[in-house]
């Protein structure tokens, strides 16, 4: 993880057990739209801790995001 996110250690483990058993894509961002943790499924879809989410794939598949409702609503968001 970079170390332009502080992020509680008590936090990352919490999302390991939760989502690293999940079989889709889970990945914990910073604010800055930093990851800072991915669980299995996500690392093999290409994703890794240090990346800016918004810079892996292409721009049209960012289309959707809901990264900026998260924060504006303070609550996580799922898109199936």
């Amino acid at each position: 993880m970079s170390s332009s996110a502080n992020v509680d250690e008590k936090l990352l483990k919490a999302f390991h057990l939760m989502y690293d058993s999940f079989p889709g894509v889970a990945q914990l961002n910073h604010k800055s739209k930093l990851i800072v943790a991915v669980n299995p499924a996500a690392r093999a879809f290409g994703r890794e801790e240090g990346m800016i989410c918004h810079q892996h794939g292409s721009p049209d598949q960012h289309n959707g995001c809901l990264a900026e409702m998260t924060l504006k609503e303070k609550k996580e968001q799922c898109s199936y």
